[in-house]
């Protein structure tokens, strides 16, 4: 007999992807939003917004090797950001197109500090469209 948990991870019980319509998917769309000249910048991130004409907001998600040799670290830390924008930003957010680079060091943050990071680099885009 086969055991309920066989072949089953702690993820594959958790919803932490992004839904379709919250994510930043085709490329057009994706090089409209790097020739914005909106950006916030931290020690471990770069968040680069734009407006929308949608009403809510989409994400992308960048991370290059150099972020971390192991693909398994680099879609940890792909998780753990949408997990962070669901469930924290997602509701509130405004109808803005994000890409999130990630740097060198990011992947060296615990779970804690990773997430008070990503809300700080978030919080700028308030005061950023503010004095826009």
């Amino acid at each position: 007999k086969k055991t309920p948990t066989k072949g089953k991870t702690i993820f594959s019980c958790l919803n932490m992807a992004l839904t379709k319509l919250s994510r930043l998917s085709r490329g057009k769309d994706f090089e409209v939003v790097l020739r914005s000249p909106l950006f916030a910048e931290s020690r471990f991130f770069r968040l680069i917004f734009r407006k929308n004409s949608l009403q809510k907001a989409r994400f992308a998600f960048l991370l290059s090797k150099k972020v971390s040799r192991s693909a398994v670290k680099r879609n940890l830390l792909k998780r753990r950001s949408s997990e962070w924008i669901r469930k924290f930003f997602l509701k509130e957010a405004p109808a803005l197109d994000y890409a999130l680079f990630f740097k060198e060091g990011s992947s060296r943050l615990d779970i804690k500090s990773f997430y008070k990071e990503l809300g700080l680099i978030f919080s700028k885009t308030y005061i950023k469209l503010r004095y826009e």
